[in-house]
């Protein structure tokens, strides 16, 4: 239990002694960037425009900074906000909310990028890759009662010096919030789900359709490993089996509670 409990209790503990609210950033850019962003826009649309010579040069410049004040001030708006009761994700064109009672599990994303033609995008210049606002990593996927998910963004930087990293943060909520519901059917003999992945303290685990018995739980071991989650049995010959990270929710509380009842029949 002390493995799970310190998720919920490191939430309260920060959350006790800081603001109520908390601002991530995608850009390192604070509020003074973007009005020095929108100065520069403002005096590079003016050159573009009104700045006359036989070659254009300052005129070409004024357009450059034009499109990379535009960029600066766009970028800024992407971001994250935190409070004690919901989390919202700030796109260019768009806000995305998920109350954390709402929360019902949580997933690794794959490790790749939601870019699409965003990539070619940004290859050929950028502007329009910003405006899309769909470039981002997500570092966890939260997902609602009513099935809705919402991507935590990646590479957002905390504009309050003390709070810590937002996955970290969100992690700590929402395990902190999920286990003791899980823990409580894990320990009344019930079959906990996690997707492919099974636990029983009564029957022993299942791996997508690999059964293992209590009795050979001590041998295997569950790794992290290339964006996949292995069932590992050491050095025994064979292929281990593997599920994707982003099939399986609440990891954190499977390997937690696989690794309490694999405690209880060790290695032969």
């Amino acid at each position: 239990m002390d493995d799970l409990s310190r998720w919920k209790d490191g939430f309260e503990v920060f959350w006790s002694t800081t603001a109520t609210r908390l601002v991530y950033r995608h850009s390192r850019l604070d509020r003074t960037g973007s009005i020095v962003a929108a100065v520069v826009l403002a005096l590079g649309t003016v050159a573009l425009l009104v700045v006359d010579l036989p070659v254009p040069l300052v005129g070409i410049a004024g357009g450059v900074a034009a499109l990379l004040g535009t960029f600066a001030v766009v970028v800024n708006r992407r971001g994250v906000e935190v409070d004690d009761q919901q989390l919202v994700v700030h796109r260019v064109l768009s806000s995305q909310s998920i109350e954390w009672s709402e929360i019902t599990a949580y997933y690794h994303p794959r490790g790749t990028t939601r870019l699409g033609l965003a990539s070619i995008i940004a290859a050929l210049g950028g502007l329009l890759l910003v405006l899309r606002g769909n470039t981002s990593r997500f570092s966890l996927i939260l997902e609602s009662k009513s099935g809705k998910r919402v991507g935590v963004l990646d590479n957002v930087h905390p504009q309050t010096p003390e709070a810590p990293p937002l996955d970290t943060l969100v992690r700590e909520r929402v395990v902190g919030q999920l286990s003791p519901d899980l823990r409580t059917a894990f320990e009344a003999g019930a079959r906990v789900e996690f997707g492919p992945v099974s636990l029983s303290r009564l029957e022993g685990m299942t791996f997508t359709r690999k059964r293992i018995p209590l009795g050979e739980l001590g041998s295997y071991s569950l790794v992290q490993r290339k964006g996949r989650l292995v069932l590992s049995r050491g050095k025994a010959l064979g292929v281990d089996p593997a599920v994707r990270l982003d099939r399986i929710p609440n990891i954190d509380i499977l390997q937690a509670l696989f690794a309490e009842l694999k405690q209880s029949y060790p290695a032969l």
